[in-house]
Formats: C-alpha cells, structure tokens, sequence
C-alpha cells in the first residue's frame, strides 16, 4: 500500500510539473506578443478574429471615445466587407496615426456605422490593459509553482495551486485573443474550467476533512460541462454569434455562482469552526477572495444587467489580491506548514508585487491625466511623479523589510541548532537557580512569548511556582527565581492535564489556567508517567498562532527539562552526602588513582614481557643460522683474500653482524636499555640511518635531504643512536605526503650535540605531544605505538632531551640533544 501511495504521489509531483512547465512557456509565448505590440499602430481598440470587439480598453482610447460600443461585431471597415481581421490590421498600417477608418457594425440586431481614428500602441496601453493581464497571470503562475512545491502530498495547497494555474492560463489566453491568435482554442476551455477549478479549491481547502462522494461525482461533471463550454464556444466562434454571447454570459455566471459558493464556505468555516487556527486561516482566505472576485462580480452584474458600459481589463486589477492574500495567510499564520524559506520567498515576492502595483498605478494614473500633452510636457511629468514616488515611498522598502522581519519574529533559530545547544547546556547544569533562568531565556529566544512560568510537583502537593520570564511590550524582558516556589493551586488540574497530554493549546484546553492567565501553551513535565512541573507560556508577542515546529520544540525543552531538574535534584541529594563523605572521598579517589597507575604498569609490563618472549623466540630461531652463515663468510673470506669477490664477503660479514647487533637491541626492548656510549660520529649515524630509510621513502617519492647534517661528535651508543634516528626518519616518511620531503640535520650548539629530523606533513597538535611517547600509543592504522617509545627510552638511557615542535613551513620537528654531561 506505500508503494501505491508513492507512486500516486509521483504521478501528482510529475503531472503538476509538467503542468507547470507548460503554463510557463503559454504565459511567456502571451507576454512576447503583447510586449510586441508596443509602438506599432493600432485601430484604438481591440477586436478578435471574429470581428468581435471585446470590452477591454480605457475611456480614452479613440474606439471608446468615437463612441464604438463594447461587445459588437466589425461587418466592413471603409465600407469593405471584413472577411478577415488582419484587414483592419492592414488599413490601420496603411494611414499615419490619427487618421480616422470609417466602420460598420452590428450589435443586437442594430447596424450602424463608427469613425473610429488609429492610435500608436504605447506603453501606456500596455500598462492599462493587457499589462495587467499579464502581471496577474505570472503572480498566480508563481504562486501555483509554490504551492506545488510547498505543498507536497496535502491536497490543500494542491487543489490552491490547480486553481491559480487555470486562472494563469486563463488570464495569459485572453491576452492572445487580440492576436497573434496561438491559443483561441485553449482560451475557451480555460475559461470554462475556472468555475470547477473554484469548486475544486473549496472542496480541499483551507482545513482537511473527509470528501464525501456525491462532491467528487459533482466536480467530475462540472469538469465534463466546463469541457462541453469549451467545445461549443469553438464551434460557435465562427459559427453563431448569439450562441457566444450565450455562452460567454453563462461562464461569467458560473465563475459569479462560484465565487459566491466560495464565499460561503469560507464564511462558515470562519463562524462554525473550532480550532482558532482554521478560523484565521479562513478568515484571511475569505478577505483575499473577497477582494480579489468580489468587484469582479460587482462589475459583470453592472455590464450585463445595469447596461453599464465598463472595461473588463478593470476587473483583474483586485484579482491580484487573491495571491497576496494565499501568500500573506502562508507566512503569517503558517497556511500549510511550508518551510522557512518558502514562507519569506512567497512573502517578499507577495509584497514586493504589492508595491509594485502601487507604484504603477500612481504612475500610470499621474500619466493619464497629460495623456493629450506635447512630448515634452508628458516626459517632465513622468520624471517628476517618479522622484515624487522615490522621496515619498523610498522607505516602503524599510517598511517592507520590517514587516517580513516582524512575520518571522518567530523563527530566528534552526530546530536541530536549538535541540543540540539545549541539551549540551541542560546535561551540565546541576544547579536548579541556573537552570531555570536558562530554560526560561531559551524559549524567550525562540517562541516569543508575552510570558513563560515554570512550575514543580511534589508528589500530590499543589504546584510551586519556581521561576518566571515577564516581557512587557517595549520594556525588557525580566526573569525571576523562586528559590521556595510560593503554591499554585488554581494550576492543579491543569498539571496533570498536561502530564497526561505532553501539550495543551489554547484551542484544545478545557482545564483551569488559560483564561485565568491568558495562557496559549502548558506543557506538562514528567518522569515515567509521573508528574513533575509544569511550563506554561503564554501568547506570541507577535500575536501569531503558535505553530506546529513551535509547539515541538517546546515540548522537546519541556522533556529535557524534566531529566535536567531530575539530575538537579539528584546532584543536590548526591552533594549533601559529599559532605559528610569528604574525607573518605579523599582517601578512596587517591588509591583509585594509585590502583589505577598501578594497573596501567601492570598492564604495559605484561605487554613487555610478552614481546620479549616473542623476541626471545625469534631471536632464538634467527641467531643459529646467522652464526653458521657468518662463520661460512669469514671462512670464505680467509680463502679469497686475493680474490675480487672478498670485498663482498667482507661487506655480507658486516652485515650478519649488524642484524645480529639488532638482535641483541630486539632482546633489549623488553628489558631496561644498557647503552654503550663510545665517541662517534653523530653525522656518520644519521646517514646510516638515512640510508636503511630511503628504499622505504623512495617507493612514494619522499626526498630525504641530509644537506644540513654538519659533522659533529657525541658520547653515545652508535648501535642504539642509529636505531633512534632510524625510527624518527621513518615516521617522518610516514606523516609526509607523496613526494614530500625530509630534512635530517645534525650539529653542534652551544657545547651540545644535537641530531634533527623534520617533516612536511600534517603537524603534531599539542595535546598530543605528551601521550605519543607512551608504549602502545598510536594514531596509524596500522601502527603497534612501539616506535617513539623506542626513542623514548633509548634518549633517556643517553640522558639526551627531546624536543617536539612545528617545523618550518609546517610539518612536525623532533630534535635530540644529548646535553654535556653525557660528552
């Protein structure tokens, strides 16, 4: 069953992006040819391709003006038959601006015959007609694209998005009608689904509820009879004038029937609905519909009805209110519980367009009123409504900002940042004086509230007031401590309530308390289902409705609050015996430390001793067969002392000798170090040791630069100096990256020998120098942690000091000094 669900979600996610993605490329293919008709002549008013002249224009248009009435038929222009539309486009072309085409036209069976002079579409025009078409199309475009993605599987914001799509399209094709006549077919349809759109929208929305059956066979066949309207108003379109006009007027009806049903339903879901939430919801939905569909009633009634002739492009100047007032209802009062983000996206583009709006209708009124000016005293007039606007309304943008920051009061903090920050701060108070200061100023920090109280229980008592955040308007806030806790009876019942319940909201609460103290939120606080406090906030400062994300992390604060005043307590109990127990606290945490040390050394020893076992028995198998074969090369030796090959039996003689020395040093290890010191070359011991490293370091391309090792004597085991210095050059191949480098030096300094070996890798941090000498300890994968332990002791049987530090360029610097007294 959650794969079928899944994949239904998927095919409504495809088919809504798809949807989406189309519109887009209608509305903009609409707006690049009515941007087009700019600055090219036109006959002064708008006409289809059927010689119908719609009601969209402005009383000073030259159609208007000639006294062309609304909603007739062209019949001949210059007393030639109109066959096509494109001929009036043809004679309008032909004569310069102003000149004036004579017109026959038919309207309810009256013939009669207009001059009608040709105008330049202008900007203007643009602005007042199909400009505002078009700016209402993209608005209900881009709020249908957020809720389509804000939404997710919640039909609200689902069947909300559908609605603005169909009035998008609708909208953007009537804009099309006026040529270039792309989408006449579509326009029809369009306009007959926007009456099953409304139904749609108030089927799902604004508050979930169980759809009856007999509503979704009524959607189906009020989609069926929007299909119908679409089909036959085609067919009528060039067909039968009467039947269009019918049916023109039965859809505008329809849309009035709608609308009016839509009203309603907000309007009853506003009075008869429980929960507050849904009420403001409603009741900001039912104010945007209002305002967005109620003129537009108003006026189709005066057309039809009162005969009064008005533009239809008037209409669509309040339909903008619709999306402000979905955009506004999602950010304030948390419309569909959308993301942050989402909610300051659709705000500032709600009130942005707002603004805008304003800004030009000022301007375009201002312009009208010199619409009959010379060039240049329209231009001075444009430019100085402009600045007046910039000076007087420059602050709308403050004004702006302040009020998207005022919507979102509430939502300066990140859920996951606040839970982690509360419990990493909760898990170290043990004081309940500092706790509930904390508590307190966290949730003043992050829900806002007017006040917050938190109270305990001890088992059946009354609860105790124990502290409290007051945070007066304009003032700042105050907290107090109640260090007894004076008794709250009156708060008795609704502590267990809320025990019982986790949270109680204002909507829901049916216990004493909230009316009492103008209470939005209690919170009960227990441990294994009994109760232990209580936190109770009061309202937003904002005067928004707590929501859902708020009301988790309140309880969230609430959970962790009862453990940490649990732990309080407990510490308090724990800090009275301590007391008592001080002395003998002493005495146990000197022998847990002696124990421990001493079980550290044991440990280390019984790890020693197993390695020297381990050595013994491979040394023991090695050394056998490493004297027979060095007795077999001297021998050979005596024998080819002329020979060329002597040389190298001398050299392989050498050798068994030195892995035998090693042997010895391998026995050693798990025993104390007995150094030999005798007066050598430190130089000579750092480039043997280099030498036995750089095979290693040459299968990565690690340099061993040995051009600082000056010539230098020193008192010391060259044996174990060799296989210190080996073991310092060889973990400095290992912490260097590729084809990195390291820089072994010796020297002499102030009367002491020194021996030196650098890195370029990642550094050693310093709380880490103290512990890598110690047996076993390692940061390899794959390391035993023998090797600076090695060092370790061997610099300590020389008495030498080792000094780790960062070496130049960065990398890590080990250097030992072998002080005078061992010289």
């Amino acid at each position: 069953m959650t794969t079928a669900s899944n994949a239904s979600r998927g095919r409504w996610r495809a088919a809504s992006a798809c949807a989406t993605i189309a519109a887009a490329v209608i509305v903009a293919m609409c707006a690049w040819s009515a941007l087009a008709r700019i600055g090219r002549p036109f006959p002064g008013f708008f006409v289809w391709e059927n010689g119908f002249v719609p009601a969209v224009g402005m009383p000073g248009w030259s159609g208007a003006a000639a006294g062309l009435p609304y909603h007739c038929w062209i019949e001949a222009v210059e007393g030639h038959s109109l066959v096509s539309v494109a001929e009036i486009d043809e004679a309008v072309a032909a004569r310069p601006a102003g000149s004036p085409l004579l017109y026959s036209i038919e309207q309810e069976g009256h013939k009669s015959a207009v001059s009608v002079p040709t105008e330049i579409f202008g900007a203007a025009h643009f602005v007042v007609s199909t400009g505002i078409y078009l700016f209402d199309s993209i608005v209900l475009l881009l709020l249908a694209g957020v809720l389509f993605y804000a939404g997710g599987d919640d039909a609200g914001p689902r069947a909300v998005g559908w609605f603005a799509l169909t009035q998008s399209l609708y909208l953007s094709t009537s804009i099309d009608l006026f040529g270039p006549y792309r989408f006449r077919e579509l326009y029809f349809f369009f306009a007959g689904l926007t009456p099953t759109a409304t139904l749609l929208m108030i089927s799902r929305f604004p508050v979930e509820r169980k759809i009856p059956r007999v509503e979704n066979v009524a959607l189906i066949v009020a989609a069926a009879a929007s299909l119908a309207f679409g089909a036959l108003s085609n067919d009528f379109f060039e067909t039968s004038r009467t039947g269009l006009l019918l049916l023109d007027r039965s859809v505008h009806l329809a849309m009035a029937a709608s609308a009016l049903a839509a009203f309603a339903f907000f309007g009853w879901h506003y009075t008869a609905g429980r929960s507050e939430a849904v009420r403001r919801r409603c009741q900001v939905v039912l104010l945007a519909s209002l305002g967005g569909f109620l003129p537009t009633m108003v006026f189709l009634t005066a057309f039809y009805v009162g005969g009064i002739s008005l533009p239809f492009n008037a209409l669509a100047l309040p339909f903008v209110l619709f999306p402000l007032g979905i955009g506004y209802a999602v950010g304030k009062h948390d419309l569909f519980d959308v993301d942050t983000v989402v909610k300051r996206t659709i705000v500032y583009t709600m009130l942005s367009v707002a603004v805008f709006g304003i800004y030009s209708i000022a301007i375009n009124g201002f312009d009208s009123l010199f619409e009959h000016a010379t060039p240049v005293a329209s231009r001075m007039a444009e430019g100085t409504i402009i600045v007046t606007l910039v000076v007087l309304f420059d602050p709308s943008r403050r004004r702006l900002q302040d009020t998207v920051n005022r919507l979102y009061d509430r939502r300066r903090w990140e859920y996951r940042d606040v839970v982690r920050s509360s419990v990493r701060t909760f898990s170290t108070l043990l004081d309940i004086d500092q706790l509930i200061p904390t508590v307190l100023h966290l949730v003043d920090e992050t829900v806002q509230p007017t006040y917050a109280c938190i109270y305990t229980i001890a088992d059946a008592q009354a609860p105790r007031l124990r502290g409290g955040l007051l945070h007066p308007p304009g003032a700042s806030p105050t907290v107090h401590v109640d260090r007894e806790g004076a008794a709250a009876p009156e708060f008795r019942e609704l502590a267990g309530l809320a025990a019982s319940r986790e949270v109680i909201t204002r909507q829901e609460a049916d216990a004493a308390g909230f009316e009492m103290f103008d209470a939005a939120v209690a919170l009960g606080l227990a441990l294994e289902g009994r109760p232990t406090g209580l936190l109770v906030v009061g309202p937003r400062r904002s005067a928004g409705l707590y929501t859902r994300e708020d009301v988790d992390l309140l309880r969230t604060i609430a959970g962790q609050l009862a453990v940490a005043m649990q732990n309080a307590d407990s510490y308090r109990t724990i800090e009275v015996l301590n007391r008592d127990l001080a002395g003998k606290n002493s005495e146990l945490s000197t022998a847990l430390d002696d124990l421990r040390e001493a079980q550290d050394e044991l440990v280390i020893k019984e790890r020693l001793a197993a390695i020297g076992e381990i050595a013994g028995a491979v040394a023991h198998t090695i050394r056998n067969p490493l004297a027979g074969m060095r007795a077999s090369a001297q021998q050979a030796s005596i024998e080819l002392a002329e020979h060329p090959v002597a040389e190298l039996v001398d050299a392989f003689v050498r050798e068994t000798d030195r892995l035998s020395s090693r042997i010895d040093s391998l026995l050693d290890f798990a025993r104390p170090y007995h150094a030999s010191p005798r007066d050598c070359a430190l130089d000579d011991v750092a480039r043997r040791a280099a030498a036995q490293v750089r095979g290693r370091a040459a299968q990565r391309g690690i340099e061993i630069d040995e051009s600082e090792v000056h010539a230098t004597t020193a008192l010391v085991d060259p044996i174990l100096f060799e296989q210190l210095a080996i073991e310092l050059i060889a973990n400095a191949v290992d912490a260097s990256p590729n084809r990195g480098c390291v820089r072994v030096a010796s020297g002499r300094e102030n009367g002491t020998a020194w021996i030196e070996v650098c890195d370029n890798g990642a550094g050693i941090a310093p709380e880490r120098r103290r512990q890598m000498f110690r047996m076993f300890y390692t940061t390899k994968a794959k390391g035993t942690g023998v090797g600076l332990a090695t060092v370790k002791r061997i610099a300590d049987a020389h008495q030498a000091g080792i000094e780790v530090g960062d070496a130049p360029g960065g990398g890590a610097r080990f250097r030992i000094s072998i002080p005078d007294r061992a010289a």
